[in-house]
């Protein structure tokens, strides 16, 4: 599963990043559903970048802004 993000950066101006996530079976077992993540909700991703430098990153935890997280 691949997320989407508009992230602001230092600067002010927004990239987009795809972040990909675990197959949505998986997902949904650690409590992401598809209604998890609004337009407009602000989350913490934590994960690895792609080798080559894009704006790709493999997520290993998603913090939302009530402080629960998934990938745990």
């Amino acid at each position: 599963m691949w997320l989407h993000l508009d992230v602001k950066g230092e600067d002010g101006k927004s990239v987009t990043w795809s972040i990909e996530g675990q197959a949505p079976n998986a997902m949904l077992r650690r409590g992401m559903t598809k209604n998890s993540l609004p337009v407009g909700a602000e989350i913490l991703v934590e994960g690895f970048r792609a080798k080559d430098g894009t704006n790709k990153a493999s997520v290993t935890r998603i913090q939302f802004a009530d402080g629960k997280r998934v990938f745990d």
